[in-house]
């Protein structure tokens, strides 16, 4: 008999629950419209959203590995946009020595080279402003977010700054998010052409990147991708 009333305890809670409402939706608040996302994510869209993107030398290794062998941030931009209105409101952007020559094929890639490096700051010198710019933002989105985030993570975990630095509540990856449009993983020059019909320049360079990122997403947010 316990158990009985014990599994119907469980029922009606299970029940109840799924009566509730969702949380945190009302005035001031959005919810995101892309249909294809796992998650629905809330929003305060009267909040500041931040387009970024880092250049690197190279690919990000498992977590195992040492931070030593994992690959170092060489270029940062960001535009601080409002997620209204898609406006700049603020933009960042920063060069960073990595303190090693560059492999030939990061140089082919970017055109950065040691030679343009070898007089900037480390990322520690960046710190305080990079933190400033991303604080108080609502939301990060990235053309393949998880990469970007990841190596910003090796560099203040290098730092010991991982637990004090303002990470934002929302990220959204503009991967993840138009993976169905085509079927597959669209490169940012393949999403930028989708959206605005044309040849993306300048690739490769993290403010370049970030502004062509900036014009897919107002196209995204006019189709109902975000």
């Amino acid at each position: 008999m316990a158990a009985k009333k014990a599994a119907k305890k469980r029922a009606a809670k299970k029940k109840a629950v799924a009566k509730v409402p969702p949380k945190n939706i009302g005035k001031g608040r959005m919810r995101m419209s892309n249909p294809h996302a796992k998650e629905r994510v809330i929003i305060h869209p009267d909040r500041d959203f931040l387009i970024f993107d880092v250049e690197t030398t190279g690919i990000p290794k498992p977590d195992a590995t040492p931070l030593g062998l994992q690959p170092q941030i060489i270029e940062y931009a960001g535009l601080k946009v409002d997620f209204n209105t898609l406006k700049v409101k603020d933009s960042l952007e920063f060069l960073v020595n990595p303190g090693a020559p560059l492999p030939k094929e990061i140089v082919k890639i970017t055109g950065l080279t040691d030679e343009i490096l070898t007089y900037q700051l480390p990322f520690s010198s960046f710190f305080q402003d990079l933190s400033g710019f991303h604080l108080g933002v609502e939301g990060l989105i990235s053309h393949n977010l998880a990469f970007d985030r990841a190596l910003i993570r090796f560099e203040l975990m290098k730092l010991g700054m991982e637990f004090h630095f303002p990470w934002s509540p929302v990220n959204i990856c503009t991967v993840e998010a138009t993976v169905h449009l085509e079927g597959h993983r669209l490169k940012l020059e393949e999403l930028h052409e989708l959206a605005t019909g044309e040849t993306q320049a300048g690739k490769h360079r993290a403010m370049d990147d970030t502004k062509a990122l900036l014009e897919c997403v107002q196209w995204m947010r006019g189709k109902g991708l975000l």
